[in-house]
């Protein structure tokens, strides 16, 4: 094992995972898949340190992006289909790329995984619409985790990434320009949890750069409604909106 695959075992507890327990396992396997990332994210941290004036040099930075790299195609191996691992890891690699100045392979990992979290939330939601048709055509209501048959168990195992996930990917596509994309991720954040004012920033700025003002405007409009209500999620900072609707107001 090598030294950031220790540490990342060591910082996902480090523990056996039950094998006679499916969930405690696959648990256990994402703990450790997201201290890969963590790993990762702190390399590139490093990496850039050693970029600056009295830091290591190219030589030392590229060992870090290498270091990096390696830990996240780790969390890629062993997180296998699960889906929060690969936006997870794709996230980050898109990150390590734009640091290299790799701005088109950055571009086409978030497409990929783009396209694989808004496939993977639509079969969570026909999944979990088919285990509520399947408990009411019985003749009871939808039933609960304990209460569930084997089929409605396995649809209901089939869960989309963390919310924190899905943000971070929109985030990322915004980032690389994939800003249709990023609607389509967020967009589907926003009808699940409709507080968090960075998510509505961002819709509203996709919107904008693809010349959809109104849409745009509407974005913000909700944005503000939300911070009105004060019980808001996420940070943003305010001279960002209004900057995007002063461009909107210019635009029309």
């Amino acid at each position: 094992m090598t030294t950031t695959a220790a540490a990342a075992a060591a910082a996902a507890g480090g523990g056996a995972a039950d094998d006679d327990d499916p969930a405690a396992s696959a648990d256990a396997l994402r703990q450790l898949c997201s201290a890969y990332c963590a790993a990762a994210e702190v390399l590139l941290a490093l990496a850039e340190a050693e970029g600056e004036p009295g830091g290591g040099g190219a030589a030392a930075a590229a060992a870090h992006d290498a270091a990096a790299e390696a830990a996240l195609a780790e969390a890629v191996t062993l997180g296998g289909a699960d889906g929060g691992v690969r936006v997870e890891a794709g996230v980050g690699m898109a990150n390590l790329r734009l640091s290299q100045g790799r701005r088109a392979e950055a571009k086409a990992e978030m497409r990929s995984v783009c396209r694989a979290l808004v496939a993977g939330v639509a079969a969570a939601r026909a999944a979990t619409e088919a285990a509520s048709v399947a408990a009411l055509s019985q003749g009871g209501a939808p039933a609960g985790r304990g209460e569930m048959g084997t089929e409605e168990a396995a649809a209901a195992a089939v869960e989309p990434p963390a919310l924190e996930l899905r943000i971070a990917a929109g985030k990322q596509a915004v980032e690389v320009g994939l800003h249709r994309l990023a609607l389509a991720v967020l967009g589907g954040v926003v009808e699940e949890e409709d507080r968090n004012v960075e998510v509505w920033y961002l819709l509203a700025w996709s919107h904008a750069r693809l010349g959809e003002a109104a849409a745009a405007a509407a974005a913000l409009g909700r944005l503000r409604e939300v911070v009105s209500k004060g019980d808001v999620e996420g940070v943003l900072d305010d001279d960002l909106v209004d900057r995007l609707e002063a461009s909107l107001a210019r635009g029309r």
